[in-house]
This record gives C-alpha cells, sequence and structure tokens, in this order.
C-alpha cells in the first residue's frame, strides 16, 4: 500500500513505463553504484551490489540483461528495468517492450521522470508463470527519492515471451487484494471464536 509519504508529486508521471542499449560504462555514469572505487587506490574495480537489491553483485545480476544477454525470466526483467531506470537507461527501457506497450511509450515523461533520481530499493511481491511459458506476471513494489520525496510505485506487471525475449505487455498500478472467501456460519453452529458455545449464543447473538 502506498502511503503517503510515498505518493509521486502533481504532474510527476507515471513509472508503469518500467516494469530502459546503453554500454555498460554508460550505464555506470548514471548510478555510482554500478562500479566501486577500490579503497586502497588500486585500478581493480570492486564488484557493486545491483540496484535491484537482490543482493548480488550488477555484474552477476541486471548487468548482463542490460548489456544485451535475454532476461530468463519475467522477475529478472522487471529488476532489470528497475535499474534501468534508475540508472537512466531509456533504451533498455522502450526496448522490452511489447508493441502494445510501446506505442503508449512516452519517452519524454520518463526521460524527465529520470532526472535526478535515487533507487531505494526493489521488491518482489509475488510472481506467477514464466517458467517454461509465454507468459507471467510480477507484482512489485519500486521505491525511488525524486525532487526530495519518497516515492513508491506499486504495480503487477504482465510479461510475454516472443521469439525467446522477455517483453514488458501492460501492467495494472495499485492492485488490489483477491476477495477472501469467508465460510457462513450458522447460528447451531459451533462458533469460529473457539469459546465452545453456539454462534448464534456467543459472537453471533
Amino acid at each position: 500500500m502506498t502511503q503517503a509519504h510515498d505518493r509521486p508529486t502533481p504532474g510527476h508521471p507515471s513509472y508503469k513505463e518500467l516494469g530502459v542499449n546503453h554500454s555498460l560504462n554508460q550505464i555506470g555514469r548514471a548510478d555510482s553504484r554500478l562500479k566501486a572505487e577500490p579503497s586502497d587506490g588500486s585500478s581493480f574495480k570492486r564488484p557493486a551490489l545491483c540496484p535491484c537489491t537482490s543482493g548480488h553483485d550488477f555484474a552477476d545480476c541486471c548487468g548482463p540483461v542490460l548489456g544485451g544477454a535475454p532476461a530468463l525470466s519475467p522477475e529478472s526483467l522487471m529488476r532489470a528495468r528497475y535499474t534501468a531506470f534508475v540508472s537512466g537507461d531509456i533504451e533498455f527501457l522502450e526496448r522490452t517492450l511489447a508493441p502494445e506497450a510501446k506505442a503508449d511509450f512516452d519517452r519524454h515523461a520518463v526521460e524527465t521522470a529520470m532526472k535526478g533520481v535515487e533507487g531505494l530499493g526493489f521488491e518482489v511481491r509475488s510472481q506467477d508463470g514464466g517458467a517454461d511459458g509465454l507468459e507471467g506476471t510480477v507484482e512489485y513494489v519500486a521505491r525511488f527519492k525524486s525532487n526530495g520525496q519518497n516515492l513508491a510505485h506499486h504495480e503487477r506487471a504482465k510479461f510475454r515471451c516472443e521469439n525467446g525475449a522477455w517483453l514488458y505487455a501492460e501492467g495494472e498500478v495499485n492492485p488490489k487484494e483477491p476477495p477472501r472467501h469467508v465460510e457462513k456460519v450458522g447460528r447451531n453452529d459451533p462458533c469460529p471464536c473457539g469459546s465452545g458455545k453456539k454462534f448464534k449464543k456467543c459472537c453471533g447473538a
């Protein structure tokens, strides 16, 4: 659930175009976390943790996908799209859209939204499909800081696999929880509170 302090500012474009091919060094210019300078002054580049907060190094996580390797699952693509967004790689964002989503892609709005964005974390709530099929969904919360405000984008994104490549097709922002089925309790049935009394003599009175 998006809290008040996480809501987008008025006029701020929707982040549905997330879930951007520059070279990896171009991606690194937009997010210093993609390359870490060693403290001892040597030329060795220490692996940096991936901005998608998977806990893996960038080179072992979103890096190869941003560099052109195929995403192995909808979640892998969605994590790469988040990393691309906070890294300023709009080409990857546009390239990994399905045709129907690409038709609605507002490049100028996304470029504007990317300016000064700092990634605060990416959380996968649930995922479905994608293993051996051609469709999959990922429900996630992407967090950012932009213009001094913390923003949270909650979405259930749908993906489709075309010619061996996963593409973002569409998304539902702030998806509602499915309704829960509640068994109806008869008045003469035992009360579900566990009191041992009949429902009509207890909570149903």
